[in-house]
């Protein structure tokens, strides 16, 4: 018996030895990973991203070596979105099991009532490649879950950060183009039937200042009056916040690819023309309300092959007329033939100069009795 213990504790030392010699031969719990797609981002024709109750619903395709909004009627998609989409395909060959009990899918944002998002990838014949449940994203890594399965997964990347269910995130790009620097030389604002016409008379550019430094000197634009020229009264900070509203200046949404007459074109809102002062010109037109979007119109642009939704903080800084434009200027007063002021009538009407706590003596009715004044007292002489 003794000797059988003494084996045992033998053993027992010599593991302890080989564990501290080579530790990686020490029992470690892993957790395998697994293809839950096994899909070549190269097949990947179209992309569908949808919040979790279907409401929202972005679908991106490939048209040629461009990628496209379909909910943008085909308006350009920004390549390095659709390529963050991309490089996390490929991490869905590995994968890890997390979980197959139905009932904590929910603890994960992946149970049928609380999906976060919903990913559809098809290849280019229309073929369902994958159809995934985004849940809850951690340090690294997202949970998911494939529709209708039963296992919930794990992958080595976040993807909901790339995943968005407004068309607009994905625009490649949302600024209007129109004419900048010295293709802009003129600007005309139309709104209620009155137009204000401003125009550059000084071109701006580097200049170099009298300490020897570079500096940006700004152009100088001007309010042109009826005989088309600078309005030295106008007011310079109304011209400078019309011009500096139009300087990159984005859009909003895409409403459509083909103009209707509904979208109240034909009768503008505002309407704002910018030449180069010779043949080129572009005209911003904004047009009727959106339906079921207040403050939101309608805008094109001339040259474009899309029709464009505008907010009404962007348009509303064009509701001018001359007026805006214009200071007032104070009234001179008018001297009479012989060069001075005329004689001013003052009022004749009797000026109320009482005092609170005055009493009018004209109209008081009791006398104000006061104190007489004291007698000298003359000491009496004392007897002799």
């Amino acid at each position: 018996m003794k000797m059988t213990n003494i084996v045992l504790a033998v053993l027992l030392v010599l593991q302890g030895v080989i564990l501290l010699v080579n530790p990686s031969s020490r029992p470690r719990f892993t957790i395998q990973t697994v293809k839950m797609y096994d899909i070549k981002p190269a097949d990947i024709a179209e992309i569908t991203v949808a919040d979790g109750k279907g409401k929202r619903t972005v679908t991106l395709y490939k048209d040629g070596a461009r990628w496209k909004i379909r909910q943008a009627f085909g308006y350009e998609a920004d390549k390095s979105k659709i390529d963050e989409i991309l490089a996390v395909v490929s991490k869905l060959q590995h994968a890890k099991e997390i979980s197959t009990n139905k009932t904590m899918f929910g603890s994960y944002n992946l149970g049928d009532d609380n999906v976060e998002l919903t990913l559809g990838l098809k290849d280019a014949k229309g073929k369902v490649l994958a159809d995934i449940l985004v849940g809850k994203a951690v340090i690294r890594g997202n949970f998911l879950r494939k529709k209708g399965g039963d296992t919930v997964y794990s992958i080595p990347a976040s993807i909901a950060g790339s995943l968005f269910t407004s068309a607009t995130e994905y625009m490649a790009d949302t600024t209007l183009k129109l004419p900048m620097g010295k293709e802009r030389v003129t600007i005309a604002l139309t709104y209620l039937a009155q137009t204000v016409k401003l125009k550059k008379t000084t071109e701006g550019g580097p200049t170099m200042g009298p300490d020897g430094q570079m500096s940006m000197k700004e152009d100088v634009w001007s309010f042109m009056n009826d005989q088309d020229q600078p309005e030295p009264t106008a007011d310079a900070t109304e011209i400078k916040n019309l011009v500096g509203s139009l300087d990159n200046l984005m859009f909003d949404a895409v409403e459509a690819a083909k103009e209707d007459p509904s979208f109240g074109f034909s009768a503008p809102h505002v309407s704002i023309t910018l030449s180069d002062g010779k043949k080129k010109s572009k005209t911003l037109i904004v047009g009727a309300e959106v339906k079921g979007r207040k403050g939101f119109r309608y805008l094109k642009v001339t040259g474009s092959d899309f029709i464009y939704g505008i907010d009404g903080f962007k348009f509303e800084k064009w509701h001018k007329t001359r007026k805006d434009f214009l200071k007032e200027e104070p009234k001179k007063p008018e001297f009479g033939a012989d060069g001075k002021l005329p004689v001013m009538d003052l009022p004749k009407a009797d000026l109320n100069l009482k005092v609170p706590g005055i009493v009018d003596p004209k109209k008081a009715k009791d006398t104000v009795v006061y104190p007489a004044k004291p007698k000298p007292v003359v000491p009496t002489p004392a007897p002799k």
